[in-house]
C-alpha cells in the first residue's frame, strides 16, 4: 500500500470553522493538508496511471478502434444529454483495456477528471472508497473544487465517514451542482471500470455479520442510482460519467428501470462478435512476432506458427481477449524458455476439448486453459498450490507483501511454495523482486479466481476460504490442542498475524464450530466465520474426536460452546462406527454412578443461554460447597429439572463422549420451558464431567 503523508499536526476539531492558513513559502497550507485527508479515504492503485496496475491492461495498436472511436465521438459532444456510458461485456472481452486506453487518451487532452478500476482479486472493491477517489484526481486539476474541499475538510473532518449517498452529496452534488463550480467548462470524464467487482458495506467494527449491511450486488444498483439520478436532475453539469462491467442480472435490471434508461448510452462488447474475433487475431498475430523474434535459435522457421495452428487458437479465443492473453504468456513464459513445447501442449489442450463446429465455447476453451496450466503443477506440490492460490484469494482484502509470514505458518517451506508456484506465471503476476518472500503475486485477470472458485469449473484444483480454513484445522488448530506447534492463530481475517499466547482454549473454540455444524449438518461445516467455509469428511471428524479430552474442553472452555454433542444427530455421523471406536456410547446416569445428590452437589463450570437452549455445565468432582461461586436459585431449579427427567425415570440414556479415562462427558438433554433473557427455550442441555475420576 502506499505510504501517506503524515497527517496535519493540529488536525480542527468537528464542526470548527477557521481561517484558511498560509505557508511560509506563501502557499496554501490547509489545501496541501485537504489532499492528506482525502488520501485517507481513496483506493489506492486503482487509479488508471498507478504504478500497482503496472503493466494495465490496454488495447493492443489497431484492436478496438471502432468502439473507441464511437467512446470519444460520445465525449467531444459538449451538448451529450446522456452523460453516462454503460459498457457492458462479460469477463475476458478487453473492457478494462478499452476504459484504460480511452482513460490514457483523454488525459493526454486533461479531459480525463478521474478514474477508478475495481479489482476484487487485489482488494480494490471498498463502495466507500468509490467517491473520495474521484475527488481526489478532481481535487488535483481543479482549485476551485479544491478549495470547497479544504473548507469541508475544516468544517467537519468526519465529513466523509459518512453514507455511500451523503458523500456522493458533499463530494459530487454540493459542489458541480449548487455551486456551480466549473459550470461553462469543458466536460471531464469520471470512469469506473468494473463495477460488478465492487463489494458490499465495509466491515467496519470487525463483526462480519451486521443486518443492516448490504449486498454487493445492492451497493452497485445503488451507484448506478445515484449517478444517474445525479444526470437528471443536473443535466448541465460539465461531468461526463463512464461505467464498465459485465452485464450481471442485477445490473441488467437498474439500468432498465425507467428512471435511469434516459440517462445512458450502452456500448455492448459481445464476445464473439465479428469486430472482437478480428482483433483478438490481430493481437495474436502481434505476440507470436515477439515470441518469434525473443527466441530465434528456437524458431527458425520464416511462418510460426503455421496456418493451421494459428486458426486452431484463434477459433477457440473466439474473440475472447483474455483467452489469448493467457495462450500467449503461457507460450512465452520465460522461465521455461521453450515456445515449440508450450505451443504443442496449447494445441494438444485444444484437440482435448472437441468442441463441436459451429459451437464454439470461448468460456470452456479458457477453463480448458486453465486446467491445463495447473495440470503441469507436480502431484507432490498440488495441495500447496491450491492452498497459496487460497491465500491469495482469501487476503486480497489486505495489503500483504510479506508472503513468508502467510506460508510458514502454515508448514509451507520456501522452496517448496516456488515449486508450487513456477508453473502458473501465465495466470498470476509475480512483482518484479529476487525473493518471492518479499512480494505478493497477484492475478492476472479476475476469471482465474473466478473459475479456481467454482468447484464444478475447477474440480481438483478448487481453492477458496475452505482449503485455506482445511488447512489450517490441520496445521494450526488441532496441532495446538495436542502441542505440536507453539502458536495458534487469530483467524483467516488475520491470518498473518500470529500471537503466542493464544492456548488450547482458543483451537477449541475454532474447532467447536466445526463441530457443531458437521453434527447438525453432515460434512459441510463453519470455521472462524459464516463465510469461512471448511469441508472435512466423517473420518477425518472421528479421528479429530478420538484424540479430543472431552473433560478439559468442558472445564477450559465450557462445553456450552460445543453444543452440537448435545444435539448429535445420528443420520449425520455413523453412531456404529464412533462407538467401535469408543468416541460415543450411551449409557444410563446409574452405570455412571450418579446419584441425585452428586447432581444437586456439583460445582457448576459454566451456564449460557442460546436462542433455542439453555447448556449447563456440572463438574461433580467438586461440591459447589467448596467452590468460590455462589449457587443462585437459577442454577438449583436447572439441577432440579436433570433430577426429575433423568433420576427419576427409568431406562433413559445418556450420551457420553470420549474414549479416555478423566477425559469424558455425559450429555443429557431436559425438555423443559426454561426462562431466558429474550423468550423462554424449550431444552436444557447439561454436561457432566467428573463422572469417571
Amino acid at each position: 500500500m502506499d505510504q501517506d503523508p503524515s497527517p496535519p499536526d493540529t488536525p480542527s476539531k468537528r464542526g470548527v470553522k477557521r481561517k484558511l492558513t498560509r505557508e511560509p513559502d506563501g502557499s496554501d497550507g490547509d489545501s496541501s493538508h485537504v489532499l492528506r485527508w482525502l488520501r485517507e479515504y481513496t483506493m489506492h492503485g486503482a487509479e488508471f496511471n498507478s504504478s500497482k496496475r503496472d503493466p494495465p491492461p490496454r488495447c493492443h495498436p489497431g484492436t478496438r478502434t471502432n468502439i473507441i472511436q464511437r467512446a470519444r465521438d460520445w465525449t467531444d459532444n459538449p451538448n451529450q444529454e446522456k452523460r453516462l456510458l454503460w459498457l457492458r461485456g462479460p469477463a475476458g472481452v478487453g473492457k478494462s483495456a478499452i476504459i484504460q486506453t480511452l482513460a490514457e487518451i483523454l488525459s493526454r487532452s486533461r479531459r480525463l477528471g478521474a478514474s477508478l478500476f475495481f479489482s476484487r482479486p487485489n482488494g480494490r472493491s471498498n463502495p466507500r472508497q468509490v467517491f473520495p477517489t474521484l475527488a481526489y484526481r478532481l481535487a488535483t486539476q481543479d482549485a476551485a473544487y479544491k478549495t470547497y474541499l479544504t473548507e469541508l475538510m475544516l468544517e467537519d473532518p468526519a465529513s466523509l465517514d459518512r453514507s455511500l449517498s451523503e458523500q456522493f452529496r458533499i463530494l459530487i452534488e454540493e459542489p458541480f451542482a449548487h455551486r456551480r463550480i466549473r459550470h461553462g467548462q469543458n466536460n471531464l470524464l469520471l470512469s469506473i471500470d468494473g463495477l460488478d467487482e465492487c463489494g458490499g458495506d465495509p466491515d467496519l467494527d470487525g463483526s462480519r455479520i451486521h443486518l443492516r449491511r448490504r449486498t454487493g450486488d445492492r451497493v452497485q444498483c445503488e451507484i448506478v442510482r445515484l449517478i444517474s439520478e445525479f444526470i437528471s436532475n443536473h443535466p448541465t453539469v460539465p461531468l461526463l460519467w463512464a461505467i464498465a462491467s459485465r452485464p450481471e442480472t442485477h445490473l441488467k435490471a437498474v439500468f432498465s428501470d425507467e428512471d435511469v434508461v434516459g440517462t445512458f448510452i450502452e456500448e455492448d462488447i459481445p464476445i464473439d462478435s465479428t469486430e472482437a474475433c478480428r482483433d483478438v487475431e490481430l493481437f495474436l498475430h502481434n505476440e507470436f512476432k515477439k515470441i518469434k523474434k525473443n527466441y530465434p535459435d528456437h524458431i527458425t522457421e520464416a511462418i510460426w506458427p503455421n496456418h493451421d495452428a494459428f486458426l486452431r487458437i484463434a477459433k477457440a479465443s473466439s474473440g475472447l481477449f483474455v483467452f489469448a492473453e493467457v495462450v500467449a504468456r503461457f507460450i512465452d513464459d520465460p522461465r521455461v524458455g521453450n515456445p515449440i513445447a508450450h505451443l504443442k501442449y496449447v494445441l494438444a489442450v485444444l484437440s482435448r476439448l472437441r468442441v463441436p463446429a459451429g459451437q464454439a465455447n470461448p468460456l470452456a476453451s479458457l477453463d480448458g486453459i486453465y486446467t491445463a496450466i495447473l495440470e503441469r503443477v507436480p502431484s507432490q506440490v498440488l495441495s500447496i498450490t491450491t492452498v497459496l492460490l487460497s491465500i491469495i484469494i482469501v487476503t486480497h482484502h489486505r495489503d500483504v507483501h510479506d508472503f513468508r509470514k502467510i506460508r510458514e505458518p502454515l508448514n509451507i517451506s520456501r522452496e517448496n511454495a516456488i515449486t508450487a508456484l513456477r508453473q502458473l506465471h501465465s495466470v498470476l503476476y509475480f512483482p518484479p523482486v529476487t525473493d518471492v518472500d518479499k512480494s505478493r503475486p497477484r492475478f492476472y485477470h479476475a476469471s482465474f479466481q473466478d473459475f479456481l472458485e467454482d468447484a464444478s469449473r475447477s474440480g481438483i484444483y478448487f481453492s477458496g476460504r475452505s482449503v485455506l480454513a482445511s488447512r489450517l484445522v490441520d496445521h494450526y488448530y488441532l496441532p495446538r490442542m495436542f502441542g505440536k506447534t507453539p502458536m495458534a492463530v487469530t483467524g483467516i481475517r488475520e491470518i498473518h498475524e500470529m500471537d503466542d499466547s493464544l492456548g488450547k482454549a482458543d483451537s477449541y473454540r475454532a474447532l467447536r464450530r466445526i463441530l457443531r455444524a458437521v453434527s447438525r449438518g453432515g460434512t459441510s461445516s463453519t470455521l472462524l466465520s459464516s463465510q469461512d467455509l471448511c469441508h472435512i469428511s466423517s473420518l477425518r471428524l472421528q479421528s479429530i474426536l478420538e484424540g479430543l479430552d472431552f473433560s478439559q474442553m468442558a472445564s477450559n472452555d465450557g462445553m456450552s460452546n460445543l453444543t452440537s454433542l448435545g444435539l448429535y444427530d445420528q443420520e449425520n455421523l455413523p453412531a456404529t462406527e464412533l462407538k467401535r471406536r469408543g468416541i460415543l456410547s450411551s449409557r444410563s446416569l446409574e452405570s455412571l454412578g450418579l446419584s441425585s445428590a452428586d447432581i444437586m452437589e456439583a460445582t457448576y463450570v459454566s451456564l449460557n443461554y442460546f436462542v433455542d437452549s439453555v447448556s449447563l455445565v456440572l463438574d461433580v468432582r467438586h461440591s459447589c460447597a467448596q467452590s468460590s461461586e455462589p449457587i443462585t436459585a437459577e442454577i438449583h431449579k436447572l439441577k432440579g429439572h436433570i433430577i426429575s427427567r433423568f433420576l427419576q425415570s427409568s431406562g433413559v440414556e445418556v450420551l457420553v463422549w470420549g474414549s479416555k479415562e478423566r477425559q469424558k462427558c455425559a450429555v443429557m438433554q431436559v425438555d423443559v420451558e426454561v426462562e431466558n433473557p429474550w423468550e423462554p427455550v424449550r431444552k436444557l442441555i447439561a454436561y457432566v464431567i467428573g463422572f469417571d475420576k
